[in-house]
């Protein structure tokens, strides 16, 4: 393991320490800048699964009456709940990875990345 320095108190410290044994300060060895990072990638992915929450119980709406052969009233009534959550959901996902896109090609550019 490598040795890094404590961005609170410069002590060198284990690069995998949760804290600082001088300070006590937590991830002593991971810059603000990364924690940052780290934090609005997970908010990407929170996006996306609240997405997913949308767009997938609209597909099986539309599935169940489909395969229960249930009559066109039936598949109409789902129809018209199922499309609405599916083109919310389908539209946040795609929403949220241009968003992703774009911050990933600034951490590049800026090297961070």
């Amino acid at each position: 393991m490598a040795l890094v320095e404590c961005k609170e108190c410069s002590a060198e410290i284990s690069e995998s320490a949760a804290i600082c044994p001088q300070c006590g300060i937590a991830t002593p060895g991971i810059s603000d800048v990364m924690i940052s990072i780290s934090a609005r990638r997970l908010g990407f992915l929170q996006q996306r699964w609240v997405a997913g929450l949308a767009f997938w119980p609209g597909v099986i709406m539309i599935l169940i009456p489909v395969f229960s052969e249930a009559d066109k009233e039936v598949f109409l009534s789902a129809w018209s709940l199922s499309k609405w959550l599916m083109g919310f959901g389908l539209g946040w996902y795609v929403l949220s990875e241009i968003e992703r896109n774009l911050y990933e090609r600034k951490l590049a550019k800026q090297g961070k990345g």
